[in-house]
C-alpha cells in the first residue's frame, strides 16, 4: 500500500510540474509579446509625431510634397526591413 501511495504521489508531483513548466513557457511568450508590442507602439507613435509636425508645416509653408515622400520613404524602408527578416 505504501509503494503504491508514493508512486502516485510520484506521478502526481511529476504532473504538477510539467503543468507549471507550460505555465511559465505561456507566460513567458505572452512576455515576451508584450515588450514586443510597447517596442512597436514607441515607435508608431515616435513616427505620428513626425507625421504632425511635417503636416503642420505643409499647412503652414504649403510644403505639400514633403509629407507624401516622407511617408513613401517610410514605407519603403519598412518593407525592406520587414523583406530582410
Amino acid at each position: 500500500m505504501t509503494t503504491e501511495r508514493l508512486h502516485s504521489e510520484s506521478a502526481r508531483a511529476n504532473a504538477a510540474e510539467r503543468h507549471i513548466a507550460d505555465v511559465m513557457s505561456l507566460f513567458k511568450n505572452a512576455h515576451d509579446q508584450k515588450l514586443k508590442l510597447e517596442r512597436e507602439l514607441v515607435r508608431v507613435r515616435e513616427e505620428l509625431g513626425l507625421y504632425k509636425i511635417q503636416l503642420e508645416v505643409a499647412q503652414k509653408g504649403g510644403y505639400l510634397f514633403v509629407l507624401p515622400c516622407t511617408i513613401l520613404s517610410n514605407w519603403s524602408q519598412r518593407f525592406f526591413v520587414h523583406k530582410k527578416l
